[in-house]
């Protein structure tokens, strides 16, 4: 295929459009499955009796964690998520090995905010915490999908 052939290419037949989409189509995937399987953890949580109440270690005062706290976590991890997948797997050596090690380390420093939660019983950091790894462990999972 020549240079001038190459350009006037329909967009969607790119080799990069094409990697876009998926990685895109694969992080709305991981988002919506994150969120089903978060909030159904969550209610069975509220349904174990575990209070779910917490505060930023800032505020001094503990909230409801309401369903809209759960799904605005989830759409912004997978949103970071894909937008970090994105850029990987158009520049990185090894995107799939890359991408894994970056969400690692992104879980392991989101746990900082449930464990430091103030007013939070150790059963409600638990979860917290639990959901966090339940949630990242679908998002990467499905996002490596993505990628590869």
């Amino acid at each position: 295929m020549s240079i001038a052939s190459a350009a006037h290419s329909p967009a969607s037949t790119r080799p990069g459009r094409v990697a876009t989409q998926r990685v895109v189509v694969h992080g709305v995937v991981a988002g919506a499955i994150a969120l089903t399987v978060i909030e159904a953890y969550a209610a069975l949580a509220k349904t174990a009796g575990v209070p779910l109440r917490a505060g930023l270690p800032d505020t001094h005062t503990a909230s409801l964690i309401t369903a809209g706290s759960f799904a605005t976590g989830i759409l912004v991890a997978a949103f970071w998520g894909t937008v970090v997948a994105l850029v990987l797997a158009r520049n990185a050596v090894r995107p799939v090995r890359t991408f894994t090690r970056v969400a690692v380390t992104a879980t392991a420093l989101s746990l900082i905010t449930p464990l430091a939660a103030f007013g939070a019983s150790l059963s409600t950091k638990l979860t917290l915490v639990a959901a966090h790894l339940i949630a990242a462990t679908i998002m990467t999972t499905v996002l490596r999908r993505g990628i590869s």
